[in-house]
């Protein structure tokens, strides 16, 4: 059905989407491509409906792993929940321990397969209370655990950016600083095993413009 602001992964055979809006209708049902679209979870369990969250399926578990969004227009605190899916076993909380990118929205995600893990970047976070945008990099290690790989104090803030990985590089595009300002800028930097053997100093690399 119609809708904005969902999140989409691909699980190696289908494109998985979850959630977004529809209008003021908020929506977390999971769909599935193959040629055409099918209902894989119609969302009446597992995590509650919002907006501007991630998904990405990670390979190594055989599983999807949902971080965050907006829970509504006027809410003033972001999703604090993360979740689970596999296809045997259906939806399943996570217990947030510890150090972890909390109440985050309008964040990026991808899975980095030179270390079989999830990463997370930036976005906006309401843990204090007030919004934030950040831009600290995150790693979803497996044995169930964040842990914050940079702080990223070198980079502006900003939200709604696109993240991939191609072997030992990660690749940063766009965004926008809020007012809708957005931001034309593509940057660079290695993974975290890479880095120790980098130069020590700023870990974003400006490839264009």
């Amino acid at each position: 059905s119609r809708r904005e602001l969902h999140a989409a992964t691909f699980d190696g055979e289908r494109v998985l989407v979850h959630g977004g809006r529809r209008g003021e209708h908020m929506l977390s049902d999971l769909w599935g491509w193959t040629g055409r679209w099918q209902l894989v979870a119609p969302g009446r369990t597992g995590p509650r409906p919002r907006y501007g969250h991630s998904v990405v399926w990670d390979p190594s578990r055989r599983a999807l792993l949902l971080v965050g969004g907006k829970p509504g227009r006027l809410s003033q605190r972001h999703c604090e929940d993360q979740w689970e899916w596999t296809p045997t076993g259906g939806w399943r909380q996570l217990e947030v321990v510890g150090e972890a990118p909390r109440e985050r929205a309008f964040h990026t995600a991808t899975y980095d397969p030179e270390h079989e893990r999830v990463l997370l970047w930036g976005g906006i976070s309401t843990e204090t209370g007030a919004a934030e945008r950040r831009t600290d990099l995150w790693a979803w290690t497996e044995r169930g655990f964040w842990r914050r790989l940079a702080k990223g104090a070198e980079l502006s803030p900003r939200q709604s950016v696109a993240l991939a990985c191609t072997g030992k590089r990660l690749w940063l595009f766009g965004g926008h600083h809020g007012q809708q300002q957005t931001i034309n800028s593509l940057l660079t930097r290695m993974t975290a095993s890479e880095e120790k053997r980098a130069i020590a100093g700023q870990c974003w690399m400006v490839v264009s413009p």
